[in-house]
């Protein structure tokens, strides 16, 4: 089941693949009736025991740094249209 979420949100709904697989975790952790709680500890610990406990945060400031870029061009090519 897991599988198929990440080929949907990454493929179907062009998500980011990191953010794929930290939904599809947290849907099959629901699905299998864990407390929210044990769930977000168990994302930490599988992340933490193969990226460190700053994964998470790392990967969605790259992300929002990414979105905040885009913004930033088409507010630029927005506003000046003309230049390079």
């Amino acid at each position: 089941m897991r599988c198929n979420i990440i080929i949907l949100l990454i493929v179907f709904l062009k998500l980011n693949p990191f953010l794929s697989l930290i939904i599809s975790a947290i849907f099959v952790g629901i699905f299998q009736g864990m407390p929210p709680i044990t769930i977000v500890k168990s994302i930490e610990a599988g992340l933490g025991g193969t990226l460190g406990h700053l994964a998470i945060i790392i990967g969605l400031g790259a992300i929002f740094g990414k979105i905040k870029i885009g913004v930033t061009d088409l507010i630029d090519n927005t506003f000046y249209p003309c230049e390079g």
